[in-house]
């Protein structure tokens, strides 16, 4: 609810803005004008501007959008704290659905007008793009919709395939809450659960994998990439293959080395019948060849150590009494 309110009066704010655009007194700027009064229809666009990959933004540049040589609306961009980014929020106006709007960018420091590439269909009463997920309005075309790189505090190293993140992390890593820097195709937006992600800035409980959707900059294009944590000490796990729990201190209980490392781990142990006689997640080194307090026959025991990831390790206890 408090997202809502907050999304509600960041598009009043902006609206407020569009509606007292003034034209700059710098004797270069364009002398866009527009009269709403003429036309019948409106609608909202929320965007960015992207110059040559890089995001532009100043509160004396200038955004105008046209059907055909007619000027359809007018914006200037406002820097968004909460995403720190210029954005712009623009009405458009029409009397007719589908014409095909174009946009340009009137850059001040440049003294330069931009005829951006991006192009969309008037639609009466739409809404594109918000404060939260801006459209991006750029001089190229925006298709690729890729994580270029992508990485989490403490990691060893990630690898980065068409549909899959895997991230190696120190098997005593605490997953929840991390924060991921990552970049993307230019343009491009990266979300969870329909909201935005940002690089850097948001947070992720990642002791799950996580499935993000990366989108492109025209919107044309998105899919999901699953990410998923890996932990690069598991393979090497050692434990105990004996337990005689006769009290001299040797092999009183079943050991795993290091056990604080896997504490996200899951641990069954089995009969020879396939029964289920031990399971916990995590271990503390306690497992005394007992089922309910009973001790159980003398034998082998099969365990399965399960990782976060899916990893999994199989082997064999030897119980003597």
């Amino acid at each position: 609810m408090k997202n809502e309110l907050l999304r509600v009066g960041v598009m009043v704010f902006m609206a407020a803005l569009a509606m007292m655009v003034p034209i700059r007194s710098n004797a270069q700027a364009p002398s866009w004008a527009i009269q709403p009064q003429a036309y019948g229809n409106s609608m909202t666009y929320t965007g960015f501007i992207m110059i040559g990959n890089e995001i532009r933004g100043h509160e004396n540049d200038l955004v105008a959008a046209f059907y055909n040589d007619e000027i359809r609306g007018i914006a200037t961009p406002v820097y968004f704290e909460a995403s720190e980014q210029w954005i712009f929020f623009m009405t458009l106006y029409s009397n007719v659905n589908n014409q095909q709007i174009s946009f340009k960018y009137y850059s001040s420091s440049e003294h330069k007008t931009y005829d951006l590439y991006t192009r969309i269909q008037f639609g009466s009463d739409a809404i594109m793009g918000s404060a939260f997920d801006p459209v991006a309005t750029s001089d190229e075309a925006l298709t690729e919709a890729e994580f270029l790189s992508f990485s989490l505090p403490g990691q060893q190293h990630a690898s980065i395939s068409e549909e899959q993140i895997v991230v190696v992390m120190p098997t005593e890593a605490a997953l929840g809450e991390l924060i991921p820097v990552f970049t993307v195709s230019p343009g491009a937006v990266v979300k969870l659960d329909e909201e935005v992600l940002l690089s850097g800035k948001s947070s992720c409980d990642f002791s799950l994998p996580v499935d993000l959707t990366i989108r492109s900059g025209d919107q044309l294009t998105s899919k999901n990439v699953l990410v998923k944590i890996s932990f690069a000490e598991f393979s090497r796990l050692e434990a105990s293959g004996v337990v005689s729990p006769n009290g001299d201190g040797i092999n009183d209980v079943w050991v795993v080395r290091d056990v604080d490392k896997y504490h996200q781990s899951s641990f069954t142990i089995f009969d020879f019948r396939g029964q289920k006689v031990y399971e916990s997640l995590g271990y503390d080194n306690s497992w005394e060849g007992d089922y309910n307090n009973d001790a159980l026959p003398t034998g082998a025991y099969y365990y399965i150590i399960k990782a976060p990831d899916g990893t999994v390790l199989k082997g064999v206890i030897s119980l003597v009494h």
